[in-house]
């Protein structure tokens, strides 16, 4: 009886093994090596940049400088949309004290405070000199702003100041932000930005920008002194993702960054406000000399001066001639019918130009 009891302990045993072992092997293939737990209190955001950090670290940084209240962090959370950099009215000085950093698209924005503030020079100058030095490529965007349709001279010694601390070859792009309608059409009806702008620039500017890295976003009066506002108008949103897309990365090493030289920058400011007030008086959109227009005049000359040989009239154009005394004297003779004036023009040894009437008979 035992005999029988035990046999049947082995067979079902034996039964319950070949059961059992495909469901241990299903099982085992669908183990999951590693989980990531996820805090369930987690934003969306939060949850999408946790997701980026886990697949692959950024390659690009984005870099944003400029002076306190130019509108970096609106723009950086208008190409974000959503509020993710504090933006907003700061009495006193910049909202940004300290650098801002957030992942999107698996770059690196970084949101730097500005140099003009003297209260916090020294500090916003480490802040910059350090998020220059994270040995990626990078994208460097300067941000200003017009003052009654000037440019500012304390921007320029901030990008001056900060393009000198990098001593490899780089580009970098500029932002003209919130920049009035009617200055908006003015720069356009000039010839666009790369005409009404660059010739100032070049002179400003230690290391010279190109004309298709210069940018316009038009001011959106419904971000006008709402704490973390950004961009309403798609259009300009899109215009400025664009030009970033556009720019070219350059590699950066931390060894290839000096540091900041903050010295003397309230004079270095004041050298270029000399220079920006002997450039012009009036605001920068005003009329420049184009070579159409030098065009335009050469023309005029040509036909104010065709006409006098057409007319056999002699008369003087103070704009464009300057004429001898001989010359005016033998104007004088003009009621003589049976003489002709014959324009000649000669050069004299200095390569100067001038007006000599030649008497003859017709």
């Amino acid at each position: 009886m035992q005999h029988f009891i035990k046999n049947r302990l082995i067979k079902v045993n034996y039964i319950l093994t070949l059961l059992w072992l495909p469901i241990m092997l299903f099982t085992k293939s669908c183990q999951v090596s590693h989980v990531d737990t996820i805090s369930p209190n987690l934003l969306p955001e939060q949850l999408r940049q946790e997701n980026e950090n886990m697949t692959s670290s950024p390659h690009e940084v984005i870099l944003f400088c400029g002076n306190p209240g130019v509108g970096k962090s609106s723009l950086c959370n208008s190409i974000f949309n959503e509020h993710i950099f504090e933006s907003g009215v700061s009495l006193g000085q910049g909202m940004t004290l300290e650098q801002q950093e957030h992942v999107y698209e698996n770059k690196i924005y970084i949101d730097t405070p500005g140099l003009s503030d003297l209260k916090q020079r020294k500090e916003a100058a480490k802040a910059v000199g350090e998020a220059l030095k994270k040995d990626k490529s990078y994208k460097v965007f300067f941000v200003l702003t017009l003052e009654a349709g000037r440019l500012r001279p304390d921007d320029f010694a901030t990008i001056n100041a900060i393009c000198e601390s990098i001593t490899v070859p780089f580009e970098y792009g500029i932002i003209i932000n919130k920049v009035s309608n009617e200055v908006s059409e003015e720069i356009k009806a000039k010839g666009g930005i790369g005409v009404a702008l660059k010739p100032y620039l070049d002179i400003l500017l230690n290391k010279k920008v190109s004309s298709k890295n210069l940018l316009i976003i038009k001011k959106d009066n419904q971000m006008d002194d709402v704490k973390n506002a950004r961009l309403t108008d798609s259009s300009e949103r899109k215009k400025l993702i664009n030009f970033i897309s556009e720019i070219k990365a350059n590699k950066i090493t931390p060894n290839k960054v000096k540091e900041i030289d903050i010295n003397n920058y309230e004079s270095k400011a004041q050298n270029l406000e000399k220079i920006l007030n002997g450039l012009t008086s009036r605001p920068i959109f005003l009329p420049s000399v184009t070579p159409k227009l030098l065009f335009q005049i050469g023309m005029t000359a040509a036909m104010v001066t065709g006409f006098a040989i057409l007319t056999k009239n002699t008369f003087s154009v103070d704009l464009f001639i300057k004429p001898t005394e001989e010359a005016n004297t033998q104007a004088q003779t003009k009621n003589n019918k049976n003489l002709g004036n014959i324009l000649k023009l000669n050069k004299n040894r200095a390569g100067l130009h001038k007006y000599q009437f030649i008497r003859s008979k017709l």
